[in-house]
């Protein structure tokens, strides 16, 4: 089989992005390969300029435009973005980032030459307030040394880039985006769990996306607290492709929830992950279902020492 543009949908999801929606939307009009589609979902924005750039952009003939009744974030803005494409191959596109002018391009030469890749990821550039490059991502590292991706390198250094372009009976596979990890770290989950599943990914050596990461976004406003479900939940990853570091991520989950005395959230880790921790560990996790007891013998045994 050989792909079209007309086989690939750029999803844009947005929330109240305004103008930057716009910067978004000029990019996919300057691409020097055109007749795709694109789905525009708009995620129950509150911001009544991002709404009326929507009904605007809605009028184009190559739009499908969702609105969202309520707010269900990123996750449910893609989910619902996947199920609105009518073809097979989607490329995610926050609405504050943009695309170079060949990426749709790149994309479809890279799945003709490879019809049987699940994915394509190439490098990616991160933008500045003013649209300037200011820092170039390479992820050459992530294959086996030609165009393959390599899920074992990816587990040694997760530098993927989220939006990375992939069939949507990918996207069927590993049920969509998780609504738990719905505003934080939806991509790294999404993709953690396709490489348990098992895909083909080729990788472009150019750029193919821009990413405006700002220090209001989204990234560099999640905590410790909402990285810890997903490396609770990343643990089978690890055991697979960097076993070591499962080790190491089973003690630190450990130690968080043992130096904050979670003694519920402690005792039902290391009974889930029994076989990970040693005898006197689990004692340990037992004791401190008994917080008040537990701090008295701790402290009994720092003055002992």
């Amino acid at each position: 089989m050989r792909y079209t543009a007309q086989d690939i949908s750029v999803i844009i999801t947005c929330y109240k992005e305004g103008e930057l929606l716009r910067h978004a939307f000029d990019s996919l009009h300057k691409q020097t390969l055109l007749g795709f589609r694109i789905v525009l979902v708009n995620d129950c924005s509150p911001d009544q300029h991002t709404n009326r750039i929507c009904e605007e952009l809605a009028q184009h003939p190559q739009v499908t435009y969702v609105r969202h009744e309520k707010n269900m974030g990123l996750s449910g803005a893609r989910n619902t973005g996947f199920s609105a494409m009518t073809n097979e191959i989607a490329m995610p596109l926050d609405a504050d980032d943009t695309l170079p002018n060949d990426a749709v391009e790149k994309t479809l030469e890279t799945f003709n030459e490879h019809p049987s890749a699940d994915m394509v990821f190439g490098d990616y550039a991160l933008l500045n307030d003013a649209y300037e490059i200011t820092e170039r991502i390479s992820c050459a590292d992530l294959t086996e040394g030609n165009t393959l991706f390599d899920p074992y390198k990816l587990a040694v250094n997760y530098k993927l880039m989220g939006q990375s372009p992939c069939k949507k009976s990918l996207w069927h596979r590993i049920n969509g985006y998780s609504p738990e990890f719905s505003n934080t770290v939806q991509d790294v989950d999404f993709w953690r769990r396709a490489c348990l599943a098992g895909f083909e990914g080729r990788y472009i050596p150019s750029v193919i996306y821009h990413w405006r990461r700002l220090d209001t976004g989204m990234n560099n406003s999640v905590t410790e607290e909402n990285y810890l479900p997903l490396r609770i939940k990343s643990l089978p990853f690890y055991d697979r492709f960097h076993p070591a570091y499962g080790k190491q991520m089973r003690d630190y989950i450990y130690r968080y929830f043992s130096a904050r005395l979670m003694h519920r959230e402690l005792a039902a880790f290391v009974k889930q992950e029994k076989k990970h921790f040693s005898f006197g560990q689990q004692l340990k996790a037992k004791g401190m279902r008994f917080p008040l007891l537990y701090k008295v013998g701790r402290k009994l045994k720092n003055r002992w020492r």
